[in-house]
C-alpha cells in the first residue's frame, strides 16, 4: 500500500518536469526515467512535488501550479 496516493494533475506534472528536466528529476528523486515519463501520463505523486518545491523554491513554475502543494 502506498503511503500517499494523491497526485498532481497531468498538466501541472508536465510543467514541473519540463522546468526541471527528466534526467535531473530521475536522479534527484532516485527513480527511473520511465517512472518520470509515467508522471506525465498519470500525474506526479503529491509528496514528490512537495519535496521539489523545497529543493527548487525559486522555480517560476510554482506560481503556475493551481494545486496547493504546501498543505
Amino acid at each position: 500500500m502506498m503511503l500517499n496516493s494523491k497526485t498532481l494533475s497531468k498538466e501541472s506534472s508536465k510543467l514541473i518536469i519540463e522546468a526541471i528536466g527528466r534526467k535531473v528529476l530521475s536522479e534527484v528523486c532516485e527513480v527511473s526515467l520511465p517512472a518520470v515519463t509515467l508522471w506525465i501520463k498519470n500525474g506526479m505523486p503529491f509528496y514528490r512535488a512537495q519535496f521539489l518545491i523545497l529543493k527548487y523554491p525559486r522555480l517560476k513554475v510554482w506560481k503556475e501550479i493551481p494545486e496547493d502543494i504546501m498543505k
